[in-house]
């Protein structure tokens, strides 16, 4: 048996981060029962402390942080934080559903909340065969400074490869001569480098040129929802409770609140909006309290979900529920697709993706949505695009089922 370790965002109190984590575990698991699959229980503290705010832990990042600009960052957190105590508000309430989803995933025994870059690499090496990093934005390092584990570097010495990862969002065209050094060496160790979206590819290929990262998709696209340990009818009953609905046409909506607010006064009340993402003054039904598993089903209730987040719309199609996705164009996504707009294009739904600021007077979100729930051929085309994307995993499984094969035959 080896022990198999994931590194990915599985701490985060991010649906979408838990459920790719999720995905791959429970993939791996059924693919290679024979295997020891864990996901490495490990965080740094200054995230840490993003996820469990108090007043000790915001003084903790601000001392610790790096450079002028995080620094009063963290300070406007805390000062934010205070004002809400003061009011006697619920804090970071949504923790208590990540900690008790996260008991589903195989953890490792040990859990590691440290900066201390040399701490989690000792344990690696002794305690794992073969590290996968991934799925995710685990190679984009705004959040966590750079180095860190995730690059899995050259102090690391078990096999390593990567599974859709991504550094979407990372600048990575002026980074400077020691990161791209310390970054190349890293990926030279990898058995195998697959990556999730485009502007990754061109990462890795912008610094080894002679290695094509191979696409992968997420790993929430072969989510097998029907064995998630979740009550279907609990979750109905949390949306009823909340003022939903059955016989209302209804729109579920995963946004912040720029979306929200474009979205009510483009249909009115002609439909029932449900926000599932925070409380929103633009909804008629606001569902907060549901744990990450609750979530991924949710939008099987609704008739259509407009969203701006890559998971959100994920999902959605995965319940056979279409998508509308409005974003806002940013810097970076005009150089390249947005990570939505990656996806949607390789499964050949790209005409639903709209940039907010491109949008003309003459677009009319209503005609859109009619558009949708009358297009008696959407469904299909959702399953069959979702199918095809699935078979990018193959690529990996090979690569791994190719390194367990070698170790049994040393072993022999």
């Amino acid at each position: 048996m080896k022990r198999i370790g994931i590194l990915t965002y599985h701490k985060s109190n991010n649906y979408g981060a838990f459920m790719q984590c999720y995905s791959l575990a429970t993939k791996l698991k059924k693919l290679f029962p024979n295997e020891c699959i864990e996901v490495v229980d490990y965080l740094s503290k200054e995230v840490y402390s993003l996820y469990h705010p108090s007043i000790r832990s915001f003084s903790y990042m601000i001392f610790h942080a790096h450079g002028v600009r995080r620094k009063l960052r963290y300070t406007k957190m805390l000062l934010s934080y205070m004002k809400v105590s003061a009011l006697n508000k619920k804090v970071n309430v949504e923790s208590t559903y990540f900690d008790e989803a996260q008991q589903k995933l195989p953890l490792s025994h040990k859990q590691i909340i440290s900066d201390n870059y040399l701490e989690i690499v000792d344990y690696l090496n002794e305690n794992y065969d073969i590290l996968i990093v991934g799925s995710d934005a685990v190679w984009n390092w705004q959040i966590r400074p750079f180095p860190n584990v995730y690059f899995l570097g050259s102090r690391i010495k078990t096999r390593k490869l990567s599974y859709a990862a991504s550094s979407y969002g990372q600048p990575f065209r002026d980074l400077t001569e020691d990161i791209k050094e310390e970054i190349k060496r890293s990926w030279c160790t990898f058995d195998y480098i697959g990556v999730r979206d485009i502007p990754t590819e061109h990462f890795v290929s912008s610094l080894l040129p002679d290695i094509t990262p191979l696409h992968n998709c997420d790993p929430t696209v072969f989510l097998d929802l029907s064995k998630l340990p979740v009550d279907r009818d609990k979750v109905l009953a949390k949306l009823k409770n909340a003022g939903y609905d059955c016989n209302k046409k209804t729109i579920g909506l995963m946004a912040q609140p720029w979306l929200a607010k474009f979205v009510r006064s483009q249909l009115g009340s002609d439909y029932q909006i449900v926000s599932i993402f925070k409380h929103s003054e633009w909804a008629d039904v606001n569902l907060m309290d549901i744990n990450p598993f609750e979530w991924a089903i949710c939008f099987s209730f609704f008739d259509i979900t407009i969203t701006h987040y890559f998971h959100g719309n994920l999902l959605s199609l995965k319940n056979g529920t279409p998508t509308i996705v409005i974003e806002q164009m940013t810097s970076y996504n005009q150089q390249y697709d947005s990570k939505i707009r990656d996806f949607m294009k390789r499964i050949k739904l790209n005409d639903n993706c709209y940039y907010f600021d491109e949008l003309s007077g003459n677009y009319s979100l209503r005609k859109q949505v009619e558009s949708c729930m009358n297009n008696k051929t959407i469904i299909s085309q959702i399953n069959s695009g979702i199918e095809e994307e699935s078979m990018s995993f193959d690529s990996f499984r090979i690569a791994l089922t190719q390194i367990l094969q070698n170790y049994s035959e040393n072993k022999l």
